[in-house]
């Protein structure tokens, strides 16, 4: 039970959602959109291109 209590409250802490509400919701499965992920506070923002997480490479040599 601590360790259930725990989590929850980091979730909440994290989510900035009301204990009670993360306690609730965590008693059925739940699946979120990315949007709805955002809107609940799980991730800051939405990756919208593969390029937004791969660096971009450099390259080397000499140009004309």
């Amino acid at each position: 039970r601590y360790t259930v209590e725990t989590v929850l409250g980091l979730i909440a802490a994290d989510t900035g959602q009301p204990y009670e509400r993360i306690y609730e919701d965590s008693l059925h499965d739940r699946w979120f959109t990315a949007t709805q992920a955002k809107e609940y506070g799980f991730i800051d923002h939405i990756v919208e291109s593969f390029g937004q997480v791969v660096p971009q490479r450099q390259k080397i040599g000499i140009s004309a």
